[in-house]
């Protein structure tokens, strides 16, 4: 997908939470605290000014639309999945490796050990079930 293409479907998205949310362009702009015609530039295809990330936060946090979601659903979840997965794996290694010994350089050991606080963080925000494991956990 051309940074183009993808630009025009985050717009397409940022115009598709103000109608839902029935909010006007100026109304966006005095909540998020920015001028009415940069908002304008931002969903002009025309104008080349791309929606920056700070606007993307704002706009998310004043409408209660997520920050994934307005950048890109299908890219978010894909992005999820492939963290998701590679989280996975490091399941299946740390969970071989306290079982059964395995030797381990101490960087490793200390991320080990960080393991539970790890395994919250990723899974408050990413459907772990979603994804498949290469082999089952023993």
């Amino acid at each position: 997908m051309s940074r183009n293409h993808y630009l025009d479907r985050i717009r397409e998205n940022i115009r598709l939470v103000l109608v839902t949310k029935n909010l006007s362009q100026t109304e966006v702009a005095d909540r998020i605290g920015i001028s009415p015609t940069y908002v304008s530039q931002i969903l002009s295809n025309d104008s080349g000014v791309p929606p920056s990330r700070e606007f993307v936060e704002k706009l998310a946090a004043v409408t209660g639309v997520s920050f994934h979601a307005i950048l890109d659903a299908d890219l978010s979840k894909m992005v999820q999945r492939v963290i998701a997965f590679s989280y996975k794996k490091f399941l299946i290694f740390a969970t071989i490796s306290l079982t059964f010994g395995f030797n381990t350089s101490p960087s490793t050991q200390s991320g080990l050990v960080h393991f539970p606080s790890l395994l919250t963080s990723v899974s408050s925000w990413c459907d772990l079930s979603t994804v498949p494991l290469p082999v089952p956990i023993p």
